[in-house]
């Protein structure tokens, strides 16, 4: 439910357990949801659509991925960290160099 302050904030209350949501917090994760024809949530871009990076449930059991590749960051994070070179990565998973940047700066970001 969405509730229109008396300061014009909108507040967001999730109805089934009456635990208020604050719409400042919510609001912006909510852009980076994809989601279906039917609008059930299909895909996370945790960095923005204009990143190469989506958690999607269907592929790799939905851990991040490069989604036009669909390798696994925390791989090519990994595998640049042994090797050292994007571009020789890259190569090994015929793949773009700026993919294996994009998981590196993730894994930085979120990873463990």
């Amino acid at each position: 439910m969405e509730v229109r302050e008396r300061t014009d904030e909108v507040t967001l209350w999730d109805m089934p357990d009456t635990q208020r949501v604050f719409e400042s917090v919510i609001r912006p994760f909510l852009k980076e949801i994809e989601f279906d024809e039917g609008e059930v949530p299909c895909r996370w871009w945790p960095l923005g659509r204009n990143h190469l990076v989506a958690l999607d449930p269907r592929r790799s059991f939905g851990q991040p991925i490069i989604l036009r590749d669909g390798v696994p960051t925390t791989v090519l994070a990994r595998s640049l960290r042994a090797n050292g070179s994007a571009e020789e990565v890259a190569r090994w998973f015929e793949i773009s160099p700026a993919s294996v940047s994009e998981a590196v700066k993730f894994e930085d970001a979120f990873g463990a």
